[in-house]
């Protein structure tokens, strides 16, 4: 009881934070030290395989995806999601094929293997995150309203957009010049 007195008085940003903290601890155990996997590495596999399965910023094409595409919907830089594929792609869990109407352009598809992968830490993320507390549907709603307004007010758009941006010379950010076997 002393714990939630303490809570109750806390500011609410304060409550937001340690939210977020508490509930990356959960996600950080479950993929990493149950699954062997960075919590990055799982967010990137789950948002290509899900793709439009799940709504909101996951959306996206279930399966595969382009890199700028997973920047931007994990909020992070492409060359960071670069990284994250490398290791991806050694596991087997997913591969990078060239589009056959613009060879310029390069889908990260997933592996039979990453499907795999996907259900089994898709199905422990789904019982360690269930709803622990019935909340009220307006109290949700209310939440998920504040929620919204401090992501879009925090936003670093400039790290977000990446992809937008231009580099010396004139090429966007964003457009692979990775090296991809021919299949």
């Amino acid at each position: 009881m002393e714990l939630r007195r303490s809570l109750e008085t806390s500011p609410l940003l304060g409550l937001v934070t340690l939210a977020g903290r508490v509930v990356g601890q959960r996600w950080d155990e479950v993929t990493t030290r149950q699954h062997g996997m960075s919590a990055a590495g799982v967010s990137t596999l789950l948002m290509i395989a899900w793709g439009t399965g799940r709504s909101g910023v996951a959306e996206g094409t279930p399966g595969r995806a382009r890199v700028a595409e997973l920047a931007n919907r994990l909020w992070v830089r492409p060359a960071t999601v670069t990284g994250i594929i490398d290791t991806l792609v050694k596991a087997g869990y997913v591969r990078r094929e060239r589009d056959p109407s613009d060879r310029r352009a390069v889908w990260v598809v997933l592996t039979q293997t990453g499907g795999a992968r996907v259900d089994e830490i898709g199905s422990e993320l789904t019982e360690t995150f269930s709803p622990a507390v019935t909340v009220d549907p307006e109290h949700e709603r209310i939440i998920r309203e504040f929620l919204i307004a401090l992501l879009i007010t925090y936003r670093n758009r400039e790290t977000f957009d990446e992809s937008q941006r231009r580099r010396p010379g004139g090429r966007a950010r964003g457009r692979s010049s990775e090296a991809v076997p021919e299949t």
